[in-house]
């Protein structure tokens, strides 16, 4: 990051939650689900970017809601 931009508490993703659907065996193995990677290069003001969620291989039985979040950092 440019001098003074630093991204530490400042990520914020929106929104916070979201519904996964699906078999419950394979509900009751995740915990947590990711989104998918960006690199910002010289970063100097706010950033604002649509993230798609990534659900763990082998899970082609499930669907997220909403498929993307918003991250502001």
């Amino acid at each position: 990051c440019a001098p003074g931009y630093r991204l530490g508490d400042s990520v914020h993703v929106y929104p916070e939650f979201v519904m996964l659907r699906g078999p419950e065996p394979l509900l009751a193995k995740i915990n947590a689900v990711e989104t998918e990677s960006k690199v910002f290069d010289d970063v100097s003001a706010s950033v604002e970017t649509d993230l798609k969620i990534v659900l763990p291989e082998g899970n082609a039985q499930l669907s997220v809601q909403p498929a993307m979040v918003k991250m502001n950092a």
